[in-house]
């Protein structure tokens, strides 16, 4: 089975465009504002939502993954939260530079492997 890739039809002059690789039960996103490994998003799995708010503020969310798509010039990724029991959906804009990021969508243990360990 071949998967379905899907990239943004305005605005090709983009550098770098973002593919997203639809499978059965998940999605392969490869971009840097999804910090999973292997850039695999695994649908009804659960991950957290870095929100960068105004004044330097950071929100943590716990959440399931539900979707994810290109809209236009947009990624869109729908996900619960777990903790507020709402259903919520970000979008990131392709055209913008990576460091320009509002949102991060990572796994919990996806720094496990970086921790270091004092004897």
């Amino acid at each position: 089975m071949r998967p379905d890739s899907h990239t943004p039809r305005e605005n090709t002059d983009v550098q770098n465009v973002n593919i997203i690789e639809r499978h059965r039960g998940f999605y392969i996103i490869t971009n840097d504002y999804v910090i999973t490994k292997n850039q695999i998003v695994t649908v009804m799995e659960q991950y957290q939502l870095v929100d960068f708010r105004k004044h330097g503020e950071i929100e943590l969310r716990e959440i399931v993954f539900w979707y994810c798509a290109i809209k236009g010039k947009y990624l869109k990724i729908i996900c619960y939260d777990l903790d507020n029991k709402v259903v919520i959906q970000r979008l990131h804009d392709l055209t913008r530079s990576k460091y320009e990021n509002d949102w991060f969508l990572i796994e919990p243990d996806v720094f496990e492997d970086d921790i270091l360990e004092f004897e």
